[in-house]
């Protein structure tokens, strides 16, 4: 690789250099960069023969690849997986103009490492569970192993009448990720194949799990099992929340019959009672119970509850993470500021048949000069734009850069909305937009504070044949006076502001008279789906193309909206609509 090349690789493995820095990894950058094109060329040719199961690299993918992708490679025999997976890693580009492709770069650095420290032979990814969750989030924020050397847990565990040796407790490892979600935290246990995922229940001896029986031995147990609880939960409390109401119950019960550190032995001749199902919900949840009620229950009836209800709890964690946590956290994005832009397009269709799109774009206030960098001074702003054929390879790319002169404490120094356009589009595009801030120094260094990336998805071509009634999407335009509009890519919307939409109608029919004839109607709805407004024109021209702009009456409405646009051609009786969704503030 020549220093030059190596020169830009650097440039686009930074982020990924900080985050293994901040866990004592190294990067080695050719290797990497020699292993990413291994890695892109080994998928090209991946057959559609080929399960997830049955080629390494993709069980290595399968923990981060979405349902939609997964049904595509799998549904069918006929259709070569490769080019789906090509297509898929292009989009998930978080820097599309840098000149590598950082998140697969952190995908194959993360692989890299599960390979290395948590391997597993007899796994088709060749790492086991907790490889899965390092390939999806990276290093945990924490992790901890669950103990079980207490001193009170020895004395009531080990005793005759239940054979139980340290040797029975699980190796594990608990992890934890609160900066992806607060529910993000993962159990696992060591078996013959390397660490699964686990239940709590699975930190108990599996002799302690059942055989719980009202008198003698099977009481026995269920002191043991307690204590094995109270232990457990203890320590998990103070990684997180949820476990705190569960050491709360075992606890109270077990100090409401402990003298100095052990047992008494009332407890093995409580009265037996059957369970309900108030009894399996947890302390923190009881609303009926009082605390004589929870103490009062004989050993082997408690620690079923507790155990049903533990069971039931973790499944349910399980079920709530399946659903609410990504996919997969980047770590690229953490050590760079994210800029927040709002964006907005709108295709239109020009005389030579091509579709046009224009992006509006803008900063919120404080973005160009942000609290932490609030010291004025000059900027460079770089804008990157590319427009990517339906398999997301390059078919055009284009940069626009700009100096801004930001006024020192003025923290809510803005730039004009502006206005990007893209030519020459006659099929599916997909457009992908890279925002770089940089602070320029007294001696002319250059140096990058922010950046922002947005995905403009699935652009299809307006309909250029002529033979159906065609309309632009619409453009929301800012009315500053008569000969000033401009455009408004924001969201939200002031009370004070006089707000209009810009569209074209394409291919109209003449009537027999040579005039076309159509009706405009818009529409406001709230978030609910209930109709706020409704107000209907009819129009009249002498061409096939129309030129319209309406002005939003929104002096009534509050809060989400969604302002839709329908157009009828009177002559043909076709129609088309185009919808934009708005916040108003109050």
């Amino acid at each position: 690789m020549t220093i030059r090349a190596t020169y830009r690789w650097v440039l686009a493995v930074m982020s990924l250099v900080w985050v293994a820095r901040a866990h004592s990894q190294t990067i080695d950058l050719e290797g990497l960069a020699r292993q990413a094109a291994a890695y892109e060329a080994h998928l090209a040719h991946v057959g559609a023969d080929v399960g997830l199961g049955e080629d390494r690299h993709l069980a290595q993918l399968a923990p981060i690849l979405p349902q939609s992708i997964r049904q595509r490679i799998t549904g069918s025999q006929s259709i070569a997986v490769g080019p789906i997976l090509a297509a898929w890693w292009r989009r998930q580009d978080p820097l599309p103009a840098s000149p590598a492709n950082e998140r697969m770069l952190e995908h194959l650095r993360r692989v890299a490492y599960a390979e290395e420290h948590f391997a597993c032979s007899e796994c088709a990814s060749g790492f086991d569970a907790r490889g899965d969750v390092y390939v999806r989030y990276g290093a945990p924020e924490r992790t901890t192993e669950i103990t079980f050397d207490d001193p009170q847990l020895i004395d009531a565990v080990y005793q005759p009448g239940v054979a139980i040796s340290p040797g029975d407790f699980p190796d594990n490892v608990f992890w934890r990720y609160l900066y992806v979600d607060r529910d993000a935290y993962f159990l696992f246990i060591r078996d013959r194949n390397g660490y699964r995922q686990a239940q709590t229940s699975d930190l108990l001896p599996s002799t302690l799990r059942s055989g719980f029986q009202p008198g003698g031995r099977g009481l026995v147990k269920s002191q043991m099992a307690l204590a094995v609880m109270r232990v457990v939960y203890r320590q998990l409390a103070s990684e997180h929340p949820h476990f705190g109401a569960r050491f709360n119950d075992v606890d109270l019960w077990l100090s409401a019959r402990e003298s100095t550190g052990r047992l008494q032995s009332s407890d093995l001749t409580d009265n037996i009672r059957v369970l309900t199902g108030a009894d399996l919900i947890s302390g923190a949840e009881r609303s009926g119970d009082t605390e004589a009620s929870a103490t009062g229950r004989s050993a082997h009836e408690f620690v079923q509850a507790m155990l049903s209800n533990a069971r039931m709890e973790d499944q349910q964690i399980a079920y709530q993470q399946e659903i609410l946590l990504p996919k997969i956290f980047s770590d690229i994005h953490r050590t760079l500021p994210e800029m927040h832009v709002a964006v907005r397009h709108a295709r239109f269709l020009g005389r030579d048949g091509q579709t046009r799109t224009e992006v509006y774009w803008g900063f919120e206030p404080g973005t160009i000069n942000p609290a932490n960098a609030n010291t004025g001074g000059e900027y460079l702003l770089q804008l990157h734009a590319q427009q990517l054929n339906a398999d997301y390879t390059l078919h055009r790319d284009s940069s626009k850069v700009m100096r801004i002169q930001a006024a020192k404490n003025v923290p809510d120094s803005v730039i004009p909305p502006q206005t990007l356009v893209l030519m020459g589009d006659s099929g599916a595009r997909h457009v992908s937009l890279q925002w770089d801030q940089y602070r320029i120094a007294e001696d002319g260094e250059r140096s990058r504070i922010q950046a922002a990336t947005v995905w403009i998805d699935s652009l299809q071509a307006l309909d250029a044949s002529g033979l159906a009634l065609e309309m632009s999407d619409l453009k929301p335009i800012s009315r500053m006076d008569e000969s000033a509009m401009l455009p408004y890519p924001y969201t939200d919307v002031a009370p004070d502001m006089e707000l209009g939409l810009y569209f074209e109608l394409y291919h109209l029919i003449y009537d027999r008279n040579g005039e076309t004839r159509y009706t405009i109607t818009y529409e406001v709805t709230s978030s609910r789906g209930r109709r706020a407004s409704s107000v209907t024109s009819s129009y009249r021209g002498s061409s096939r193309t129309a030129r319209e702009d309406i002005t939003l009456d929104l002096s009534e409405q509050a809060g989400d909206i969604r302002v839709k646009v329908t157009v009828q051609d009177d002559v043909s009786g076709a129609s088309v609509d185009r919808s934009m969704d708005f916040t108003l503030i109050r």
